[in-house]
């Protein structure tokens, strides 16, 4: 027994802003039956009417942010004994892989309380909670926006969407006494380190060992080994703000980011899935059940 819909605790899931009907998808069995949490905090692509007519970018240039498509290439009938938690929205329209208070006060009218995460590399660059830039650089308002627009767009979706991880994790910990939270995301292949064999395939972020049980990055370095993909450590992403955030190894809760290679699968100029698609997918369905394997016997 199983469901689609958030769960009922989590109300703010149902807010919307216009063209919004539901941020979240949760998919949770009934019982749970694996310590394992999928994440996907990147791969929403609905785009509402309200946000194209703010942005002064085409629907193409917005999506060029999206890890697009991950949430496919890592399916719910892969693993229908764990939990999975996507965020609907865009990436553009709300980072759910930020810090909430990691905003830049020039995008706004008015003033913003000063905090530090306002001074973050991520915002800096223009890739904060409400993103200023998509790929390329390209700055997706044409004017500010008003300051109460960041309590929205945050209360509708970012907010839901870590409740929502919050209480699968606590969930698989409560039935199984510990959980693992698997970030999925897609990198730019520029972006990808070289290796003796040619450029990774696969970057695995564990916050430098402070994420995860090294047992278990161990393991699943050797699952993606397996399927003939060139992974590496933490370079150039260690994890993001949902593996600090929610990775807590002494409170038994392990969290682990994975970077695919966006050429293994799709065309990065056009965002369209290539003949790579089918072929990756197999090979992490794969890995799915390795890493169902490694829950198993792994013993906190």
């Amino acid at each position: 027994m199983w469901t689609t819909a958030d769960p009922a605790s989590i109300k703010a899931a149902n807010v919307s802003l216009p063209g919004f009907i539901k941020p979240i998808f949760v998919y949770s069995p009934t019982p749970i039956a694996s310590p394992i949490v999928f994440s996907f905090p990147h791969s929403g692509r609905k785009y509402s009417n309200y946000f194209q007519q703010q942005s002064q970018l085409s629907l193409t240039d917005l999506r060029s942010s999206e890890d697009a498509f991950v949430d496919e290439l890592f399916p719910v009938s892969a693993l229908d004994t764990a939990c999975f938690v996507r965020a609907l929205f865009p990436r553009a329209w709300v980072d759910a892989n930020r810090h909430p208070q990691a905003l830049d006060p020039d995008m706004f009218f008015g003033k913003l309380a000063p905090n530090p995460h306002q001074f973050s590399k991520q915002v800096l660059a223009g890739l904060g909670v409400i993103p200023k830039i998509v790929a390329f650089h390209q700055k997706i308002y044409q004017h500010r926006l008003p300051t109460s627009e960041i309590e929205q767009r945050l209360a509708t979706t970012h907010t839901p969407y870590h409740q929502a991880l919050s209480q699968a994790l606590a969930q698989a910990r409560e039935r199984f006494g510990w959980a693992l939270l698997v970030d999925c995301h897609s990198m730019p292949s520029v972006c990808a380190i070289e290796t003796a064999s040619g450029p990774a395939d696969v970057v695995l972020g564990d916050r430098h060992g402070t994420s995860c049980d090294p047992r278990v990055i161990s393991a699943v370095l050797q699952a993606f080994e397996r399927q003939n993909l060139k992974i590496v450590q933490n370079l150039p992403y260690a994890g993001g703000y949902s593996i600090l955030r929610h990775g807590r190894p002494s409170q038994n809760i392990h969290a682990l980011q994975i970077e695919l290679s966006r050429d293994l699968y799709m065309n990065e100029k056009t965002i369209e899935k290539h003949h790579g698609f089918g072929p990756l997918q197999t090979k992490l369905t794969h890995i799915m059940h390795s890493l169902e394997q490694i829950a198993k016997t792994f013993h906190v």
